[in-house]
């Protein structure tokens, strides 16, 4: 169910396995910002008021 979320919002999941030790799951997604999302850029000046 989660490989199918994962590659459904275009990433990847990894696991690596080592007996006695666990395993290690890795979930890459892609970054996506829409312009709306952006965090608009403060000069120094602006941001030390």
């Amino acid at each position: 169910m989660s490989n199918r979320i994962i590659q459904q919002h275009g990433g990847v999941i990894t696991v690596e396995t080592a007996p006695g030790k666990g395993s290690h799951f890795s979930i890459i997604l892609p970054k996506l910002l829409s312009e709306s999302l952006k965090v608009p850029h403060i000069d120094g000046e602006a941001a030390s008021r």
